[in-house]
Formats: structure tokens, C-alpha cells, sequence
């Protein structure tokens, strides 16, 4: 049971890295996109 538990955490934690830096990849390609095009910050939220 322990070891179940143990390998559902590990995973779950492991998503949530992969998550968080998937998403801070998309942030910053984002980010990128509108220096190119010359959009405010602000405006990325919103999309």
C-alpha cells in the first residue's frame, strides 16, 4: 500500500514540475510573440 502511494505522489509531483515548466515555456514564448509584434504585457493575459 505504502509503495502505491508513494509512486501515485512521485508521479504527481513529477506532472506538476513538467506543468510548471511547460508553462513557463509557453509564458515566454508568449512573452517573445508580442516583443515581435509590439503588444503590451497586459494584453497576453487576455488572450
Amino acid at each position: 500500500m505504502t509503495s502505491v502511494s508513494n509512486f501515485f505522489y512521485t508521479n504527481l509531483a513529477n506532472m506538476l514540475i513538467i506543468n510548471k515548466l511547460h508553462n513557463d515555456y509557453r509564458l515566454g514564448c508568449f512573452v517573445k510573440l508580442n516583443k515581435v509584434i509590439g503588444l503590451d504585457e497586459e494584453q497576453t493575459v487576455n488572450i
